[in-house]
């Protein structure tokens, strides 16, 4: 997470531990070097069998350009704590709801703050399932693909 750089040997290697458990990696970007989202993405291409997810949407709660660069990388999925309303709702339109799962940065951010957000969000049923819960449980292999 902090202080790592995404090129970083250590990284691979856990990473590599993580694929063969078959476990997705939690991922925040910084605005250095090496920690960037375009840094995580050149990771993700190296290991295509792993999910990642990308912390807050992004480097800061407004990472638009982030998002575009995620977008085209299908084992990167994106996660809403402490984002802005406007890019929770563009990663929706920009990944699609399947690709978007719900977090809240406890204990730093209160839940009903994200639960506000999720729900301002104005998603269908089905999307706001996907979401809120249903592409977490997912991920982890709560439940089957």
């Amino acid at each position: 997470m902090h202080g790592f750089r995404f090129d970083d040997p250590a990284v691979a290697a856990l990473t590599a531990v993580a694929a063969a458990a078959g476990h997705p990696v939690y991922v925040v970007c910084l605005g250095r070097a090496g920690t960037r989202t375009a840094d995580l993405v050149a990771l993700a291409r190296r290991f295509p069998a792993v999910i990642f997810v990308h912390g807050h949407c992004g480097f800061t709660g407004l990472d638009a350009d982030g998002l575009a660069l995620v977008a085209a990388q299908p084992n990167i999925v994106v996660e809403t704590s402490g984002c802005f309303t406007a890019i929770a709702r563009l990663a929706v339109a920009r990944l699609g709801p399947g690709r978007v799962v719900f977090g809240t940065e406890f204990p730093l951010q209160d839940p009903r703050v994200e639960l506000a957000k999720l729900a301002a969000l104005g998603l269908g049923p089905d999307h706001l399932a996907m979401v809120a819960g249903g592409n977490a449980a997912r991920l982890l292999g709560e439940v089957a693909a």
